[in-house]
């Protein structure tokens, strides 16, 4: 068999891997760019604002529903599923919990 070993180096050319992270990480807003020398400028334009606007309407709106189920949730066991008032504590607290551990979850899945 006349195949004869090579070495294999890596296709960009370093050898130390960390270094490829390093050369094409960009600059921080209002950090200097290492190969212009010019300072980042950050900009608020129309879209990038109306984007924050919508994304914290978006949280404000899942907040101000969550916590209203919360506050209902034992008055309509109680008073419409007639459950007492210690089971309908208690299903309130599970729900509760089990919606803590969802964004718990969330956040390591991420």
């Amino acid at each position: 068999m006349g195949h004869s070993q090579t070495e294999r180096k890596p296709l960009l050319g370093d050898e130390d891997p960390s270094t490829h992270r390093k050369r094409l990480q960009l600059p921080k807003m209002g950090e200097k760019d290492k190969i212009s020398g010019e300072k980042q400028k950050t900009k608020i334009t129309g879209d990038r604002l109306f984007t924050v606007i919508c994304i914290l309407a978006t949280e404000l709106c899942e907040r101000l529903t969550y916590y209203s189920v919360v506050a209902n949730q034992v008055l309509f066991c109680t008073n419409v599923l007639k459950i007492d008032s210690s089971g309908a504590s208690m299903i309130n607290y599970v729900f509760v919990g089990m919606y803590n551990m969802y964004v718990i979850y969330q956040m390591y899945t991420v």
